[in-house]
């Protein structure tokens, strides 16, 4: 009796906490995938009926009876889906109907009282969400307790190898709120992490997948540049038919072609800059170097230097041909812009349109005036 209180109160409630919380990553993964709709659904639906399956196994090989059974639709139309997510209140009983079927239950017929009761939950919830007596908040808290205390008794018309008395439903009372507990604080802490991982990213300064600096630190340091009055050189690059690469080698080998793009240019910077430089993702497959004084001569030896080799060099994707990846550039230093950065960025943004006007995969500047 004591162990049979225990996994009630405890095992049996912290075992679906955690599968709950693994539903729980996996929806807001599946629900960052580009895939249609009703595939989505699909997923989901295997996911909840694994999840039922276990509690069913377990409640009924453990204690004797089902127990938690709607647990799993309350929590997931509260969290993870909103009011959509109710209509699992009507598939649980169907559910739990398919299961004792596969376990050979004998007498499938009593199994009607499920559904019942399912429906009952499922109006009753909908009447109150109607006449807005109570907030939805501790309309949720009270169909959950409500449900986690009735549908034991309601399942016990259709199996049970022990008695669900009064010393059962407290200890099912008890674990609905070691249930709900638990699971609130993994989900708040799941949550916190995701926040945390979103607020760092936006306010990072580097690009996630090439590790360059990305625009928004571009545009700080801009700004930053103007007012302190600095020479920079400027040299505005882009990869030439990036698209046409996307397209013929697919995304994921296009973010890697960026990814090793990214990491040979500034390789190559390391080797042919002294200067105080800095390289950033401008947007896409377009990429900016901004270098502290006037070595416009020098950078456009080195962007031609860089022009021939990424042409000439080999990438690690798939059915690479050499020749495929090339890029295109604009020079020009502040000073020929009478120390106007801003506008030697215009200068050498127009120098790079000229390069592919030019052909591609060359490095052009403008005529000074």
């Amino acid at each position: 009796m004591l162990e049979r209180g225990v996994l009630l109160a405890f095992g049996l409630p912290l075992m679906i906490a955690s599968l709950l919380v693994t539903a729980d990553v996996f929806v807001r993964s599946v629900q960052k995938i580009s895939v249609s709709r009703p595939f989505k659904y699909f997923i989901i639906g295997i996911l909840t009926f694994t999840h039922l399956y276990f509690i069913l196994s377990f409640s009924m090989n453990s204690v004797g009876f089902i127990c938690y059974q709607y647990t799993t639709a309350f929590i997931a139309s509260h969290f993870f889906y909103g009011d959509r997510g109710k209509i699992l209140i009507l598939i649980t009983p169907c559910m739990v109907v398919f299961y004792l079927w596969f376990v050979g239950f004998s007498d499938v017929g009593k199994a009607f009282y499920l559904p019942l009761f399912g429906v009952g939950i499922f109006v009753l919830d909908f009447l109150l969400s109607k006449v807005k007596l109570i907030r939805p908040q501790q309309q949720f808290y009270m169909m959950y307790f409500l449900t986690c205390l009735l549908s034991p008794r309601f399942s016990m018309l259709v199996h049970h190898t022990t008695t669900y008395d009064w010393g059962a439903m407290l200890a099912v009372f008890v674990g609905s709120f070691v249930l709900l507990g638990s699971f609130m604080w993994l989900h708040r802490l799941i949550e916190g992490q995701e926040y945390q991982v979103l607020a760092e990213l936006a306010n990072s300064k580097i690009d996630a997948l090439t590790g360059c600096f990305n625009y928004g630190t571009y545009n700080h340091d801009l700004l930053q540049a103007v007012s302190q009055k600095k020479t920079v050189t400027i040299a505005m690059i882009d990869l030439d038919h990036f698209k046409k690469v996307n397209d013929r080698y697919g995304h994921i080998a296009g973010n890697e072609l960026l990814r090793t793009f990214a990491s040979r240019t500034t390789t190559f910077l390391e080797a042919h800059f002294a200067e105080t430089y800095s390289f950033y993702r401008y947007g896409g497959e377009e990429f900016c170097l901004v270098i502290e004084g006037d070595v416009k001569e020098r950078t456009v030896a080195a962007m031609t230097t860089l022009c021939q080799t990424i042409s000439s060099s080999m990438f690690p994707v798939a059915n690479f041909e050499k020749g495929t990846m090339s890029l295109s550039c604009g020079v020009e230093a502040s000073t020929v812009c009478h120390g106007d950065i801003l506008a030697a960025v215009e200068r050498a943004d127009q120098a790079l349109y000229l390069a592919k006007q030019s052909g591609r995969n060359r490095v052009c500047t403008l005529p000074e005036t």
